[in-house]
């Protein structure tokens, strides 16, 4: 996959979610990613150079409405080596995304 450096809007997601999860201070964003084939929902798998790198588990897990009112599930997951390994987007139709998230958009599910 073809690397690129991340957005702003991204990254000021990315920090959003990392206030969310009460986890600031523990993990370094990485400037690079690769947007991951997903219907253009906008998922990007953060790039590293651990080796015999899988998903561990998600740190946050967000709600947000595309601007066609059709919900979206985003989850920043970690790896084993304890590192950001996706920025996951779930729309459910499965359709592209219409507008990226803004930080205040997205809500915790059952808050």
């Amino acid at each position: 996959m073809e690397t690129r450096n991340l957005k702003d809007s991204e990254q000021n997601l990315i920090k959003h979610l990392i206030r969310i999860s009460n986890k600031e201070g523990t993990f370094d964003i990485p400037e690079l990613v690769e947007d991951l084939k997903d219907g253009k929902m906008g998922s990007i798998r953060f790039v590293s150079s651990e080796p015999d790198r899988t998903y561990s588990s998600d740190l946050v897990q967000v709600e947000y409405i595309d601007e066609d009112n059709v919900p979206v599930i985003i989850t920043l997951t970690i790896d084993n080596h304890q590192k950001f390994y996706e920025l996951e987007f779930w729309k459910v139709d499965f359709e592209k995304l219409v507008r990226y998230p803004r930080p205040n958009e997205v809500t915790v599910p059952n808050s």
